[in-house]
């Protein structure tokens, strides 16, 4: 059995012997580091938790009854090692929790040190560690939970966990482990709540410096992990809780965010920055102006007050203009063609994504709302565009240009006197519209024609080919079932292409 420890570099415990070794993140090595002073694993090689102090030592409890301290070099030199306070009444940790508490002192679950032929002896008792007491530190009784006229409970230590809560109090809960021998009282679920003597400490304090809304909500500060990794159960259970909460409070409601994207779980990191993103809680009131703190390990950090939680993301760019039919560049008739949309309101940059469907994509990020794009292979594509922000807020993408590269056009570029357009003339009115939409256009032979409606998600809502009439032309679209907004019509005969955007109202 094992025990690992964050401290500036992470320790890993092996108690078959009573040696340790430190893994080296700059070196991605697993090194030996100085030999442990006491045993600290028991008969049945079990291990109690391990904790980084406030003063920079790690402290490990053994299930031996045997403590230790370590202190870290600084370096990738070893660090050293020395015995402390052995746990009192000839008791150990076999697999058992413990608690950094917001005061800097330890709460400890301990129970009598295993024999060969039982490992997990009963009763439970209950101690405060203080690494500050006496000249080596030392282990105080407190009584024991639910127990008022004893100060222990009949149970094994095995059986319970503990977890810093948010508000500076442990929870402790006794688990369901029917299956497990030891458990006594068998399958019983019980919680209790541990409340430290004092206040936290100032060192563990979380600071927000600041609080930015762009492409996401997000906190920049120290100490956001705080000083420890707040509670450990051994080799069993994962019970850390070195990660930033964000609790917002109006009156007497309470709200806590989803937290992600920490850059970073380390301890201890002084003054090196954190940052980390959240979002709201489902149904949180907008609007109220609440009072926001970063909790690590139960310490709070100082409230900022924050009322506007919408995010600055550019507006999504409109229909993209150009030749929807460019031309292979692999031939006599090599070419150039611009794509453009209409500025976005605060946008800095533009990406640009080519899709070749089923084949590849290609993203490109211009600085303007336009592109140049010559094409060396054929086939069918699909263009989009989003819009960023100084900030790096991107919006959603524009509705998609659907184009196809074909070789066919290079003899009409290399033409002096291209051939004149099938269409001329081509209108849409009135626009805005209403439940109706007029198409007018002229043509100058009886091609094929289509008329497509899509809206601004892309989705094809109106679909028709027929044959033109040469000479003038008139269409009537019934726009009764479309809902309010900004749609564009799409007209294409051979090789013309048309796209108009029309307001239903």
């Amino acid at each position: 059995m094992e025990v690992f420890l964050m401290v500036e570099d992470p320790i890993n415990v092996t108690l078959t012997t009573d040696s340790s070794e430190r893994y080296i993140p700059s070196l991605g090595n697993w090194v030996p580091d100085a030999t442990v002073p006491v045993q600290l694993y028991d008969i049945s090689h079990e291990e109690g938790s391990g904790f980084l102090l406030p003063d920079g030592r790690a402290f490990f409890i053994g299930a031996s009854g045997h403590t230790a301290y370590y202190t870290p070099s600084g370096s990738i030199a070893n660090g050293s090692w020395a015995q402390g306070p052995d746990i009192p009444n000839k008791q150990g940790t076999p697999d058992a929790p413990a608690a950094m508490m917001v005061n800097g002192k330890i709460l400890c679950a301990v129970s009598p040190i295993g024999t060969k032929s039982d490992g997990y002896r009963t009763p439970a008792s209950f101690y405060e560690f203080d690494y500050l007491g006496g000249t080596n530190g030392t282990f105080t009784q407190v009584p024991a939970p639910g127990n008022p006229s004893g100060d222990t409970l009949s149970m094994d230590v095995y059986s319970t966990i503990m977890l810093d809560l948010p508000d500076g109090n442990v929870i402790l809960g006794v688990q369901n482990f029917e299956s497990h021998k030891y458990a006594n009282p068998p399958g019983s679920k019980q919680y209790y709540i541990y409340t430290p003597g004092s206040g936290p400490l100032p060192a563990g304090k979380p600071i927000i410096n600041s609080y930015s809304h762009c492409a996401s909500l997000m906190l920049t500060g120290t100490l956001f992990n705080g000083i420890s990794e707040g509670t450990c159960f051994g080799d069993d259970d994962q019970m850390s809780t070195n990660r930033p909460l964000v609790r917002l409070t109006n009156g007497a409601k309470v709200y806590y965010c989803r937290t992600f994207n920490w850059n970073h779980t380390g301890v201890q990191r002084g003054n090196e920055v954190d940052t980390v993103q959240f979002t709201l809680p489902k149904g949180l009131p907008i609007g109220p102006t609440y009072s926001l703190v970063v909790v690590a390990n139960g310490i709070a950090s100082d409230p900022i007050s924050v009322s506007d939680f919408t995010l600055d993301i550019p507006p999504t760019p409109g229909v993209i203009t150009s030749n929807t039919n460019p031309c292979y560049n692999g031939g006599i008739g090599s070419a150039s063609f611009i794509y453009s949309i209409s500025p976005a309101i605060g946008a800095t940059s533009y990406i640009w994504s080519f899709d070749f469907v089923g084949r590849f994509t290609s993203s490109y990020t211009t600085t303007t709302p336009s592109i140049t794009k010559s094409f060396g292979l054929n086939g069918e594509f699909l263009l989009t565009v989003q819009a960023v922000n100084a900030c790096g807020g991107i919006s959603a993408a524009s509705p998609q240009l659907r184009a196809d590269v074909n070789q066919e056009c290079e003899n009409r570029m290399a033409s002096e006197a291209p051939d004149a357009p099938a269409t001329t003339s081509f209108v849409a009115y009135p626009n805005p519209a209403h439940d109706k939409l007029n198409v007018a256009f002229n043509s100058n032979n009886t091609n094929e024609y289509t008329i497509k409606m899509i809206d601004m998600t892309g989705r094809l809502l109106l679909d028709r080919t027929a044959n033109a009439a040469q000479g003038n032309n008139f269409i009537e679209l019934d726009l009764g079932v479309f809902a309010k907004g900004i749609y564009v019509l799409s007209f294409s005969s051979g090789e013309e292409r048309k796209q108009v955007r029309i307001v239903v109202e």
